[in-house]
Formats: structure tokens, C-alpha cells, sequence
């Protein structure tokens, strides 16, 4: 499992579809590769350019502090997991 970020722009969510900048010129995207990846923005938007009154809101902050990791996670895990359960069965 990946997890790929927004490239510090939030509002960006890098889905693992592609390859980013850094990878090889025609390398197998992470999907190809058979990674399961997951991704997120922290999840709060912005009302002009440098807007910053999401910060007044406790949870919206604790999410771009880092909260939104684990929160993206443990979906992207529940997901994965019940989808693998399916296939077994």
C-alpha cells in the first residue's frame, strides 16, 4: 500500500493513476505495479487565495496537523481489507 500527498498543495489529491515527476520516463504506474494506494488534501478549503479561518475550526486544523493521515488510513484499510475478504470468499 502507498500512500501518495498533494505535493503540499492542498486541494491536489494524487491518486496514484499516474506516475509523478520523479519516476521513470514509461515506468508501470504504482497501480500497475499492484499497490493499493490512497491519498488526501486534509480536506479543507479555502474561501479566497490565503484564506486561513479554517484554522478556527478545531477539527478542520487537527486534520492538516497530521489527524487526516490516520483518517485516510483506516478507510483506505477498511476498504482494501473488506474488498479482500470478498474475493476470498
Amino acid at each position: 500500500m502507498e500512500k501518495h500527498f498533494g505535493g503540499g498543495f492542498d486541494g491536489v489529491l494524487i491518486t496514484g493513476l499516474d506516475n509523478n515527476k520523479y519516476d521513470q520516463t514509461n515506468a508501470p504506474t504504482p497501480l500497475k505495479n499492484g499497490y493499493v494506494t490512497f491519498g488526501s488534501d486534509s480536506g479543507h478549503s479555502l474561501k479566497f487565495k490565503w484564506d486561513g479561518s479554517w484554522a478556527l475550526n478545531d477539527e478542520a486544523l487537527a486534520n492538516f496537523a497530521g489527524d487526516q493521515l490516520k483518517k485516510t488510513h483506516d478507510v483506505a484499510m477498511s476498504l482494501y481489507l473488506s474488498n479482500e475478504q470478498r474475493d476470498i470468499v
